[in-house]
């Protein structure tokens, strides 16, 4: 099983508020989760809008050297339309979280 954060992010310093439906916006990073079993999407989670405290700060950013670090929080809720969705929890909570990733073009 494997479970996956993934999203796409401004190159630039700040603050960001968060989405997960598709399609380009300005200044917003796209996330979302996933729940894997083997090669297959079993469950998915977008973010929950009702949330103020959802939240992506990028604090470092080093264009040369591909990395970025930042923080964020963030509610999901599970996606209705995958068919497994009833099996797993309907909400997931991330708080205080952390990352330090290198950007793939």
């Amino acid at each position: 099983m494997l479970k996956l954060l993934t999203g796409t992010i401004p190159k630039k310093l700040g603050k960001f508020p968060l989405a997960s439906e598709p399609g380009f916006r300005q200044d917003t990073v796209r996330i979302n989760f996933s729940h894997w079993d083997v090669d297959v999407s079993v469950a998915n989670w977008v973010v929950d809008n009702s949330y103020p405290q959802n939240e992506f700060e990028i604090t470092e950013l080093d264009l040369a050297q591909k990395g970025v670090k930042g923080k964020f929080n963030v509610h999901f809720k599970i996606d209705t339309t995958g068919f497994f969705y009833q099996s797993y929890p309907s909400k997931l909570h991330f708080y205080e979280g952390e990352f330090d990733v290198k950007i793939i073009d």
